[in-house]
C-alpha cells in the first residue's frame, strides 16, 4: 500500500513540475547572433593561445646563438647547430600541450576541425622557427668558415632531424610521457652533434657533404610524412595519441 502511495506521489510530482513544451524554439535560436570568424581571425586566435614562455625561450635560444657568434673563437657553426634542436623542442612542447593535458577530445568538438587546428599550429610554429632560423643563419654566416649554402645545410639538418623524430615520438608514446621522450631525443641530437663537431674538422669535411645532403633530405621527407599522417588521422576523427 505504501509503495502504491509513493508511486502516486511520484506521478503527481512529475506532472506538477513537468516543464512545458518549448514554443517558438527554432525561431528564437535563429534570432541569436552567431559570431563570425574568418580564416585569418581563426589563425590569430590560435596565435593567442601560444604561451609567453614559448616566445621567451625562443628568444633566449636566439640570443645564445648570437653570443656564440660574438664570443666563440672557433667552431661557430657546429656550436650553434648543437643549440638548434632545443628550438625545435620548444615548438614541440607547445604543439603537444593539448595532448599532455588531455585536451584533444575537447578540441575535436570545436567548430573548427582538429586537422584545421593542427594546420594552424604548423603554420604558426613553422613561420616563427623559419624567421628565427633565418636570423641565426644570417648571423652565423658572417663568422662561419663555410660558404652560405653549406652553413644552411649544417644548421638546418639538426632541426629537421629533431622535428621529424619528435612528431614520430608524439604519435607513438603515451600522452604524459611524450614531452620527456622528445626532450631526450633533442638532447641526444644536440650532444651527438656537439661531440662530433668538437672531435675534429673531418665532421665538416667536403667529402662528407653528400652524407649531410642525404641526411637532410631524408629528415625533411620523414618530417613531411609524419605531418601528413598526423593531419590524415585528424581528418578521420581518430585519436592521434596513445593514452
Amino acid at each position: 500500500m505504501k509503495q502504491m502511495r509513493k508511486k502516486d506521489w511520484s506521478h503527481e510530482l512529475t506532472l506538477a513540475f513537468a516543464a512545458p513544451a518549448p514554443k517558438r524554439k527554432e525561431a528564437f535560436l535563429k534570432t541569436m547572433p552567431v559570431p563570425q570568424l574568418d580564416p585569418w581571425g581563426f589563425f590569430f586566435t590560435q596565435l593567442q593561445y601560444v604561451r609567453k614562455r614559448t616566445w621567451i625561450f625562443s628568444i633566449f635560444i636566439l640570443l645564445a646563438c648570437i653570443g656564440i657568434v660574438r664570443f666563440a673563437s672557433d667552431g661557430v657553426c657546429w656550436k650553434t647547430a648543437a643549440l638548434l634542436p632545443f628550438l625545435t623542442l620548444i615548438t614541440t612542447t607547445e604543439f603537444a600541450r593539448s595532448t599532455q593535458w588531455n585536451m584533444v577530445e575537447l578540441e575535436m568538438s570545436c567548430k573548427y576541425s582538429l586537422s584545421q587546428i593542427l594546420m594552424a599550429r604548423f603554420l604558426i610554429f613553422g613561420t616563427v622557427d623559419f624567421l628565427i632560423l633565418g636570423v641565426i643563419i644570417g648571423i652565423v654566416s658572417t663568422q662561419s668558415e663555410f660558404y652560405l649554402l653549406r652553413t644552411v645545410l649544417y644548421l638546418i639538418t639538426p632541426c629537421t632531424m629533431t622535428a621529424a623524430l619528435s612528431l614520430w615520438i608524439i604519435r607513438r608514446t603515451p600522452r604524459n610521457e611524450s614531452i620527456y621522450f622528445c626532450a631526450a631525443a633533442s638532447a641526444f641530437i644536440s650532444i651527438a652533434h656537439d661531440l662530433a663537431g668538437s672531435s675534429g674538422a673531418y665532421f665538416y669535411h667536403p667529402d662528407l657533404l653528400p652524407v649531410w645532403e642525404i641526411l637532410c633530405l631524408a629528415s625533411v621527407c620523414f618530417l613531411l610524412k609524419q605531418g601528413k599522417e598526423l593531419l590524415s588521422s585528424a581528418r578521420k576523427g581518430q585519436l592521434l595519441f596513445i593514452h
